[in-house]
C-alpha cells in the first residue's frame, strides 16, 4: 500500500472511480479502472494499492527544491522534496520493482498506465 498525505487524487478523464465502499471509521475505499485501489482516510490522507508504477515526472523542475538519490543492497531510493514542503519517496530493487512508494503534500494524476 503506498501512503500519500494530503494528497490530491486525480485519476486521467477515463480512469472514473467506480462504487465507494464505506468503512465505520469514516473512510472509503474504490477502485479506479486503471486497477488501482484507492482508501480515503478521515484524517485527509489518502493511500493507494497500486500494482506498479511506470513512471514518475515533475511538471515545474523549478519547483524541486532537493533531489538525493542512494543505491544502497541492490535497491535505488529517490527522494524529491519540493519547495512549499511537499515530498516524494520511492524505492525500487534492481529488476525495477517497486518496493515503495510515499509522497505528502503532492498531488498526482494518475493515468491507466500508473504513468
Amino acid at each position: 500500500m503506498y501512503q500519500f498525505s494530503q494528497y490530491i487524487w486525480k485519476p486521467n478523464t477515463g480512469d472514473q472511480a467506480q462504487a465507494k465502499q464505506y468503512h465505520p471509521d469514516g473512510s472509503y475505499t474504490y477502485k479506479t479502472s486503471s486497477g488501482a485501489d484507492v482508501t480515503a482516510h478521515v484524517n485527509g490522507d489518502i493511500s493507494a494499492d497500486l500494482q506498479a508504477v511506470n513512471a514518475v515526472s515533475i511538471k515545474n523542475i523549478m519547483d524541486v527544491e532537493m533531489h538525493n538519490i542512494q543505491t544502497i543492497f541492490g535497491s535505488t531510493s529517490h527522494y524529491i522534496r519540493f519547495y512549499g514542503g511537499g515530498e516524494i519517496r520511492f524505492v525500487y530493487d534492481h529488476t525495477g520493482k517497486l518496493i515503495e512508494f510515499s509522497g505528502r503534500r503532492v498531488a498526482a494524476n494518475l493515468g491507466l498506465d500508473n504513468v
